[in-house]
Parts: structure tokens; C-alpha cells; sequence
């Protein structure tokens, strides 16, 4: 049953977007040129509930062809991605969600707090002394190193 937001009847629950929300997150992530997917839009486990992600995850596939960067954060958007056979065709895939959210929101993760410690401490790291863990990760992505932390995946 498919019913407005606000007239979902009692006992029942949400359980994926409807076909208008669909239409109308399609149309912006296709207007945009970079995209954070963390959380799918409904039960996609469940084939029944999986269209609103579906509908996400085709679109945001549709935006990285044409130039976006997307960014897919989370074990379940993972999954998500993953099970739409769309994972090779976004920018970025990092199961870590929680932490991902964090380093956006500039909190200091405690993997790259010992990264940037041992980076500074380095005698052959001189150029890196006073770096910030962003410009840290720029240096290693520069470099073309490979730094796992928690499930981020830093590549070249």
C-alpha cells in the first residue's frame, strides 16, 4: 500500500519511499555534482521494500557518469549498492559510516590522530610537521600510499 507520509494508518509503518519521493530524490542527485549516500531509503533487504534504494542507487550511479563524485558510506549502503550491482559504477565506497560521518564533521578519528603522530614524529616526514590529518591523508593519497583505517580505504 502506498500511502502519503503524514495518512500512514495505525499499526502500519513506513517501509520504503513511494514513487514520488523516488522521482523527486532522482532529480536532485542527478542535478548534483557531489553525493553522500549513508542509509539506504528503506527495507531493501526485503525485494517488496527495495525500489526507493534501488531508485537512489541507479541515479547516483547515473550522476558519477556524468562527472559527479559519489560517496557511498556505511554497511548497509554497501550492502545496498552491492546488491544493485552498482558498486563499480560510484566514485567511492567505504563501509565505515559512523566514522566517515565523523571525519566530515572534522572530529578527530583516532586512527589518523596515530598516522599523523607517527608522520610527524618521523625524522624523514619533516615537510609533514604541522600537518593536519586532511592534509596528511592528501600527502598519502599523493604519494600513492594505501591506509586502511577502521574500513576506510584511502586510494590512489
Amino acid at each position: 500500500q502506498v500511502v502519503d507520509p503524514m495518512n500512514i494508518p495505525e499499526g502500519w509503518e513506513g517501509m520504503d519511499i513511494g514513487p514520488k519521493t523516488r522521482v523527486m530524490f532522482a532529480d536532485v542527485i542527478k542535478g548534483s555534482k557531489t553525493i553522500l549516500w549513508n542509509g539506504p531509503c528503506g527495507v531493501f533487504e526485503f525485494d517488496t521494500f527495495a525500489n526507493g534504494s534501488k531508485a537512489i542507487a541507479e541515479a547516483i550511479a547515473e550522476a558519477t557518469k556524468n562527472g559527479a563524485f559519489s560517496l557511498i558510506g556505511g554497511g548497509d549502503s554497501v550492502a545496498c549498492i552491492n546488491k544493485f550491482h552498482l558498486a563499480d559504477q560510484v566514485s567511492y565506497v567505504s563501509t565505515g559510516g559512523g566514522a566517515l560521518l565523523e571525519a566530515i564533521e572534522g572530529k578527530v578519528l583516532p586512527g589518523i590522530a596515530a598516522i599523523e603522530k607517527y608522520v610527524i614524529s618521523n625524522q624523514n616526514a619533516a615537510p609533514m610537521r604541522n600537518a593536519s590529518a586532511r592534509h596528511l591523508l592528501m600527502y598519502i593519497y599523493e604519494k600513492k600510499l594505501f591506509v586502511i583505517y577502521r574500513s576506510f580505504y584511502f586510494l590512489p
